[in-house]
């Protein structure tokens, strides 16, 4: 019987242990954060102390100012960008993390941006490298010598290795700095027309002026001007902005990948725990950190209506479809009631507490987006706001079958293999 040597069992040894570290540093939660959120006191909507806790959280201050504008899939939401770029008078910016130049609707837009550059408007565009890799060189320098700026969010290069896998997600569309867009939409042909098939997806956008379109504008700013270094100013920027009604309160949040203080994290965390009757939310890629189980369990064993519309099989990011399965048994278990959209893959991205505090933007309830992507959410405490979400939540709600816990628990082994295995890289996917 041959002996390995000493130094090819060290070697060995050394190898096994190595990647288990490697393992459990990049897909487990293991030494990241606290073990549990604790709330010292109680908060609801109608508090201040909500609304200084959450300031605090999130680094930021309430606004005063109006309502964004629903934009129900690409039938509402592209119509209503290609107007507005249409008349724009000095700038176009947009920042979105997937733009398929090839596609029809990712043609027309650009052909709107072009005109529009060859009038003399100045058009920014901020693209994420992976998200957008479908736009080829040629389409850049057609763009470019008409008079577009092009910038691209972290490429492949020395420097930035550690930091590739860290996306821009966000979704900031800003004409004039007076009308601004954010949502779940991006720009590819499933997201054009009414959600009527497969092909054609289920999304929301809000359109928004005033203040709001300020904060959006901020968005685009900040990852411009740390791509490319430019600085924007002018009017064509930051406009003057009228003295608007009071109809909502409002923050506007930008979540960047740094674990320590994992802004979006926090406010999801916190705005659940001042809910008191209800906890509605729409999401595509469902694969909540430990803290948001944690607070829907407890919300639900509280006897708040914990309510979750996720995709079906529909669902276009199979690994991370099955990676959020792994988690229906316990939350199931306390209450939570879990729907799965049947017409099609459902893109939407929005949280609804108390009919009164909506949370919309590009984030997805997923570690990736917590602790990853570039992120940004605009928070609105407005009952009126609120209402008009909740009544689009259940039109949704129509078109879902519900997760009956006796038979999820009779589901195929090979089933539940898979997610536990697929549980296991959720962090990266």
């Amino acid at each position: 019987m041959m002996i390995l040597p000493v130094v090819e069992i060290f070697l060995l040894i050394s190898g096994i242990l190595g990647f288990g570290f490697w393992f459990l540093s990049f897909f487990t939660s293991l030494g990241r954060g606290p073990e549990k959120f604790n709330l010292r006191g109680r908060v609801s909507f109608k508090d201040e102390s909500f609304l200084r806790a959450l300031e605090a959280t999130s680094r930021t201050t309430f606004e005063h100012g109006g309502l964004p504008q629903i934009l129900n899939n690409g039938d509402g939401f592209f119509p209503a960008l290609l107007n507005d770029i249409e008349n724009a008078k000095k700038t176009i910016h947009i920042t979105v993390f997937i733009l398929r130049p090839h596609d029809p609707i990712g043609q027309q837009i650009l052909s709107a941006l072009l005109r529009k550059a060859q009038e003399g408007i100045e058009v920014r565009l901020l693209l994420d490298s992976t998200g957008s890799n479908t736009f080829y060189k040629a389409n850049q320098l057609q763009l470019e010598e008409g008079g577009i700026k092009i910038v691209w969010f972290r490429p492949l290069r020395f420097g930035i290795l550690t930091r590739y896998h860290r996306r821009n997600h966000c979704r900031a569309f800003i004409i004039d700095g007076k009308f601004g867009y954010t949502g779940g939409s991006a720009i590819g042909q499933e997201w054009t027309g009414d959600a009527q098939d497969k092909k054609h997806w289920r999304d929301v956008m809000f359109r928004v002026t005033g203040t709001q379109a300020r904060a959006i504008q901020r968005v685009f700013n900040t990852l411009w001007t740390n791509a490319c270094g430019e600085i924007l100013t002018g009017e064509g920027v930051y406009p003057p902005i009228e003295e608007e009604t009071t109809e909502s309160k409002w923050i506007s949040l930008t979540s960047s990948p740094v674990l320590e203080t994992n802004l979006l994290r926090n406010v999801l965390w916190l705005s659940c725990m001042a809910a008191q009757k209800g906890i509605y939310i729409q999401n595509s890629y469902f694969f909540p950190s430990k803290y948001i189980r944690q607070v829907f369990i407890q919300k639900a064993q509280e006897g708040v209506d914990v309510v979750l519309i996720v995709p079906n099989i529909n669902n276009d990011e199979k690994l991370v479809y099955y990676a959020g399965r792994y988690y229906y048994d316990r939350l199931l278990s306390a209450g939570v009631k879990i729907y799965e959209y049947q017409p099609t893959m459902i893109h939407s991205k929005n949280f609804l507490a108390d009919d009164c505090w909506s949370i919309l933007g590009s984030a997805n309830m997923d570690v990736r987006s917590e602790e990853l992507n570039e992120e940004n959410v605009l928070c609105v405490l407005s009952e009126s706001f609120g209402l008009k979400m909740r009544k689009e939540f259940n039109m949704d709600l129509e078109k879902c079958k519900e997760i009956n816990l006796d038979l999820w628990r009779k589901r195929p082994w090979p089933e539940k293999i898979l997610e536990w295995v697929c549980s296991l890289l959720g962090r990266q996917l």
